[in-house]
């Protein structure tokens, strides 16, 4: 007959799993626009092409700053962010509000 213990290993695995989906839950409520693959983003404090607005803010946070400009093309938006180092900042751009692309 097979032994059913967990070991302290498994345990740990399990407990961290647990957490992740409780995390992962707790996104999904604050943020219920937000698709399944942003909510992954967002856990994760990455961004990518295509990425909402919504989905940028809530895996980066609110910008220092936010530069816009309007035009016939529709709404381009500048995010800046702190960078790791105080004289490098991370550019972030949306148009029309959606990750297009970024500079760091």
């Amino acid at each position: 007959m097979k032994n059913e213990k967990e070991t302290f290993s498994e345990f740990l695995n399990r407990k961290q799993i647990e957490l992740r989906n409780s995390q992962i839950e707790s996104l999904k409520k604050r943020w219920p626009n937000l698709s399944d693959y942003e909510i992954e983003c967002v856990y994760n404090k990455s961004i990518f092409i295509g990425m909402s607005r919504d989905g940028l803010i809530a895996s980066f946070g609110n910008p220092e700053d936010i530069n816009t400009s309007v035009g016939p093309w529709g709404k381009h938006e500048q995010f800046v962010y702190p960078g790791k180092k105080d004289y490098e900042n991370i550019y972030v751009y949306v148009e029309n509000g959606f990750i297009t692309s970024w500079q760091d």
